[in-house]
């Protein structure tokens, strides 16, 4: 704390909210999808995803598509596994189109919070180890 309250307002400021953050449903949700999705720690997250896509869509065909761009490839299946651990297993709600607005409130929260956690480490790291 005493190298904290030694940084510039802002990077005090956003150590407090993320501070605030800590424990609560937002950072459980956080690191969910952390290790959900992003670090792939979880492979029980993705596989029960599949299996509710499985079930609940038995024969829907997804798209799929290719190219030489990045930007023209497309596939659905892997959007769905995704958008199902994100909203059933993070968020915690049942999958529903209605809850896309609810989704993207969250998200947009989890976004503020990854913004204050690059402000603060990125300041506190570069005051503290250019000497």
């Amino acid at each position: 704390m005493k190298l904290v309250e030694k940084c510039d307002r802002q990077t005090q400021e956003a150590f407090g909210r993320l501070a605030k953050f800590i424990g609560t449903q937002k950072y459980k949700s956080m690191k969910r999808m952390r290790d959900a999705i992003t670090f792939h720690y979880e492979t029980n997250a993705v596989a029960g995803a599949i299996a509710r896509q499985n079930e609940k869509f038995p024969d829907h065909q997804l798209s799929l598509s290719i190219g030489s761009k990045t930007l023209d490839w497309y596939f659905e299946p892997g959007d769905r596994v995704v958008d199902s651990i994100i909203i059933r297993d993070a968020i915690g709600m049942e999958t529903d189109p209605i809850v896309s607005a609810e989704v993207d409130r969250v998200a947009s929260d989890l976004q503020t919070i990854s913004e204050d956690l690059v402000n603060f480490s990125g300041y506190f790291v570069r005051r503290f180890s250019t000497r």
